[in-house]
C-alpha cells in the first residue's frame, strides 16, 4: 500500500489539505461540495491502490 503525502509550505501550510477541509465543511450543507470531496477522495483511493505508476507530466518527454 502507498502512502499519500501533501505538499506543505515552510509554514506548514497545505493548499489541498485546506481545500478538502473547506469542502467537507461546505458538505455539511451543500450536496455538490460534498460529491466533490467524495470525488476527490474516491480518485486518490483508486491511485493508492493501482500497481500504475503515476506519470508527471513536467517531466514527461
Amino acid at each position: 500500500m502507498y502512502e499519500v503525502e501533501f505538499y506543505r509550505d515552510k509554514n506548514g501550510k497545505s493548499e489541498i489539505v485546506e481545500y478538502l477541509d473547506e469542502l467537507k465543511e461546505k458538505g455539511e450543507t451543500s450536496k455538490n461540495e460534498r460529491v466533490n470531496r467524495d470525488k476527490i477522495l474516491a480518485y486518490t483511493r483508486r491511485r493508492i491502490k493501482s500497481d500504475t505508476p503515476k506519470i508527471d507530466s513536467r517531466r514527461a518527454v
